[in-house]
C-alpha cells in the first residue's frame, strides 16, 4: 500500500467516530461514550498516522510568538461568539433545544462534567484539527488546489456537527481554523482558536441565567458596545492573514 492508501484506510473509523456523536444536546452517558470512544480509536489512528507522515502534514511546532498570538486568538474567539449571536437573529435555534443542550451539560456528576469539559477544551481541538486542517486537506490539496483543500473541509466540519441552526457559522469558523493553519504552517494556533471557542460557548452556556449572557447579547435594540471593541484586533488580523501568502509545505 502506498503511503496515501495507508493513510485513507486509517482515516476511515477516524472520519466515523468525528461523525457520528455530532454536538447537538447528547445526554451525559452518550457523550461519555463518546470521549471514550474518541481516546481509544480515534487518538491512536492519529497517532499512528503522525508517525508515518511527514511533519508538513501534522506540524505541530509553532513559530508564532504567544505573547500577542494568544491575545489575537482570545479576541478572535469572541469574534466568533459575537458572528453566532448575529446569525442567531437571522436562523433563531429552538429555545427547546439550548434548553436540552444546557441540562444535558447540568445533569451530570462533577466527575462526568470534569471528563465532558476535557473533551470540549481538548480532546475535540486535538482530533478534531489534526483530521480536519492536517489529513483531509493533505489528501485533498492536489485535487482541488490550495483553496479547495480550505473550503471543501470546512464544509464537512460544519455538517458534522449534525446541527442545522449552526452551519453557517461554523463553516465560517472551519474556514478561520483551516486559514490558521495554512497561514502560520502550524496546526497549534488552530487548536487553541478552537479550544478558546469551545471555551466561550461552554461558558456561555453555562452562565444563561446570569449577567455574563449581556456582554455578548445585551438585549433586543442594544448592540454590545465592549464585546466589538475587544474583538476588532482578532477580526484585523484574521484578515491580514488573508492577505499573507499561504505557506509552502
Amino acid at each position: 500500500m502506498t503511503e496515501r492508501e495507508r493513510s485513507v484506510a486509517l482515516l476511515v473509523p477516524v472520519a466515523a467516530i468525528l461523525f457520528i456523536p455530532g454536538s447537538g444536546g447528547q445526554g451525559v452517558n452518550t457523550r461519555l461514550i463518546s470521549i471514550f470512544v474518541e481516546l481509544l480509536v480515534g487518538l491512536p489512528c492519529l497517532l499512528v498516522l503522525s508517525a508515518n507522515l511527514r511533519p508538513a502534514v501534522i506540524p505541530l511546532r509553532s513559530r508564532v510568538s504567544w505573547f500577542w498570538a494568544l491575545p489575537l486568538l482570545i479576541s478572535l474567539a469572541l469574534a466568533f461568539q459575537l458572528l453566532y449571536a448575529i446569525l442567531g437573529l437571522l436562523i433563531p435555534v429552538p429555545e427547546a433545544y439550548n434548553t436540552l443542550l444546557w441540562q444535558s451539560w447540568q445533569s451530570g456528576s462533577p466527575t462526568e462534567s470534569a471528563l465532558l469539559f476535557l473533551s470540549v477544551l481538548l480532546v475535540a481541538p486535538l482530533m478534531e484539527e489534526t483530521f480536519f486542517r492536517g489529513f483531509v486537506p493533505w489528501l485533498w490539496i492536489s485535487r482541488f488546489g490550495r483553496r479547495g483543500s480550505l473550503i471543501v473541509p470546512a464544509l464537512f466540519f460544519a455538517l458534522m456537527h449534525l446541527n442545522p441552526w449552526h452551519v453557517a457559522e461554523l463553516f465560517l469558523l472551519a474556514l478561520a481554523l483551516g486559514l490558521l493553519r495554512d497561514r502560520l504552517d502550524s496546526l497549534v494556533p488552530a487548536m487553541a482558536l478552537h479550544a478558546l471557542n469551545n471555551l466561550l460557548s461552554l461558558i456561555l452556556l453555562q452562565s444563561r441565567a446570569s449577567g455574563l449572557q449581556t456582554f455578548i447579547n445585551p438585549g433586543p435594540g442594544q448592540l454590545p458596545w465592549l464585546a466589538f471593541l475587544c474583538a476588532t484586533p482578532g477580526v484585523v488580523w484574521l484578515f491580514l492573514l488573508v492577505r499573507t501568502p499561504a505557506h509552502r509545505s
